[in-house]
């Protein structure tokens, strides 16, 4: 954790401001262009070239800690197994924090499960060359057209990001590649203790463990909001989407993209899948670890040979790519599918106005359909001032 997220993390409990407690810091010398571009955002530079690898936050206000865990701040709002090692390895240290405690909050519905599958998806895929079917470059390019509009976004680099489910982390550094913003991954699953060293080097990428429903920030303080395949996977997608919101400026944009509805309507093949993949998922997201290891290793085998023979990017395909999109699809306890009306009437209802994805210059790009509800939504007034500027 660079120490620059201690004037912007809020204590997701109380959302108060936090005390840190520093158990090893380490140094991360600025270049000469990190340099100028935080003098440029006005960041102290001081505030980026040293990062906490492991250490505590500390809420005066809701009496609590929360663990910095190789470089990664855990900002849940509840207590987890990882609260209690932590406790116990840096027992010395904490023995000192009388009147403190892991945080007392209640999980949402599911939240421990989805943490858990989505760890262990993560963990397989780490930062391979692909992910779900797209190459690094790919990525980016999908990027530039989900936010595309309004011009804004990637024509005057916004100040802040939050990317909403950023999985081991990637994805956030590829959103700064194709917006030079500063951006704020946050993600639920734990893959990213793992990950956690890859960014001090990175001034302007950040990462923390939080839930969507309690992001450690203060409302209103993002330029942009970006959440793509997450929503659909928690409790309730429109209550994610509510969530996230909060953390929107009066004039910055949010884009989601979510599981469309329409897609697993279009013949009677796909409405069977969509059938027994409803039947049956959620029962395999419950299954202990050892049999749904076992079932999802027999859907990734047949997958790969298909996917190893007509798929995307075959070429660079592996066996643990086939494992990552079997545990995506089958053991999340929550995939919600929603209709293109329904989600374009949260952003109706909150007073944007929106676009989806060009779905034309994807398939052009890409070589095959567009699936899911990619869209994005500003003010009115943001908007049309966006487009009378370009």
């Amino acid at each position: 954790m660079k120490t620059r997220l201690l004037e912007l993390l809020r204590c997701p409990l109380s959302g108060g401001q936090l005390n840190l407690e520093p158990f090893e810091v380490t140094d991360h010398p600025l270049g000469p262009d990190h340099r100028a571009e935080a003098e440029e955002r006005g960041i102290a530079c001081s505030a980026l070239d040293k990062a906490v690898k492991h250490g505590v936050l500390i809420s005066e206000q809701a009496r609590a800690w929360y663990p910095i865990i190789n470089y990664v701040p855990v900002m849940l709002d509840f207590r987890t197994k990882l609260h209690e090692w932590f406790e116990a390895e840096h027992q010395s240290r904490m023995g000192r924090l009388t009147g403190y405690g892991a945080p007392s909050g209640t999980p949402r519905p599911g939240e421990l499960l989805t943490q858990k599958s989505f760890s262990t998806q993560w963990n397989i895929l780490r930062d391979d060359e692909l992910s779900f079917s797209y190459t690094h470059v790919e990525r980016e390019d999908f990027l530039r057209l989900e936010l595309d509009w309004p011009a804004w976004v990637l024509k005057d680099r916004p100040a802040r990001i939050i990317n909403v489910g950023c999985g081991f982390g990637m994805e956030s550094l590829s959103l700064r590649n194709v917006t030079g913003s500063e951006v704020f991954g946050t993600d639920l699953n734990l893959s990213l203790l793992n990950s956690g060293p890859k960014f001090p080097p990175q001034p302007f990428v950040h990462t923390a463990i939080a839930s969507l429903f309690a992001l450690p920030y203060e409302r209103s303080a993002f330029d942009v909001v970006y959440s793509h395949g997450v929503l659909h996977h928690t409790f309730s997608t429109r209550d994610a989407f509510e969530a996230i919101y909060r953390h929107l400026k009066p004039d910055g944009m949010i884009y989601v993209w979510v599981y469309a509805l329409e897609d697993f309507a279009k013949n009677l093949r796909l409405i069977r899948s969509h059938v027994f993949e409803t039947l049956f998922r959620e029962r395999i997201s419950r299954l202990p670890s050892f049999l749904q290891n076992a079932v999802v290793n027999l859907f990734a085998l047949e997958y790969h040979r298909r996917q190893r023979k007509w798929g995307h990017n075959r070429d660079k395909w592996k066996y643990k790519n086939s494992l990552h999109m079997m545990r995506d699809r089958w053991t999340c306890r929550y995939a919600h599918r929603h209709s293109f009306h329904e989600v374009m009437s949260w952003f109706l209802e909150k007073g944007l106005d929106y676009q989806l994805v060009n779905s034309l210059a994807y398939q052009q790009r890409f070589g095959f359909p567009l699936i899911g509800i990619g869209i994005r939504g500003a003010r009115k007034h943001a908007a049309a001032a966006s487009r009378h500027a370009a």
